[in-house]
């Protein structure tokens, strides 16, 4: 279970930065912040990603603790890149907000909360593929 605490230490971060991103155009726009669209939608964009990452997280954790570690193999894989991905994604979107907002300060903590573990993604992507292809459908 090692694994699935690294993941959702690093889903946490994520989390993290939302808070701080919505703490900061709160703050920053007050009752206006419904007329900021663009930050809103960076916002919304963060936190659908992180919806995403934890979900997947949790459904392989279940899976794994129902049916064992040599069921989730691939979609460990699937975690894997899918959280990594996540990490550049929610990167843009909290610098566009913040950018937004004309605050500097947290150029910093957004790359230390959305930096994740090394991952060799070309590997696991092209195990990913060998599966679609092995089974001859999307079957995930």
């Amino acid at each position: 279970l090692e694994y699935f605490e690294a993941k959702l230490n690093q889903i946490r971060n994520y989390k993290k930065l939302i808070l701080m991103a919505i703490h900061s155009a709160s703050s920053k726009f007050g009752k206006t912040l419904i007329q900021e669209q663009e930050v809103l939608n960076n916002l919304t964009d963060m936190i659908i990603e992180v919806y995403l990452a934890e979900s997947l997280a949790l459904r392989i954790q279940k899976r794994e603790t129902l049916l064992g570690e040599d069921a989730t193999g691939i979609y460990r894989a699937i975690l894997d890149v899918f959280v990594y991905d996540t990490a550049d994604k929610l990167r843009k979107c909290a610098m566009d907000a913040f950018g937004s907002m004309e605050i500097a300060d947290f150029h910093a903590i957004t790359e230390k909360l959305t930096t994740p573990g090394m991952v060799n993604v070309k590997e696991l992507r092209r195990k990913i593929a060998a599966k679609l292809i092995e089974e001859n459908k999307y079957t995930f």
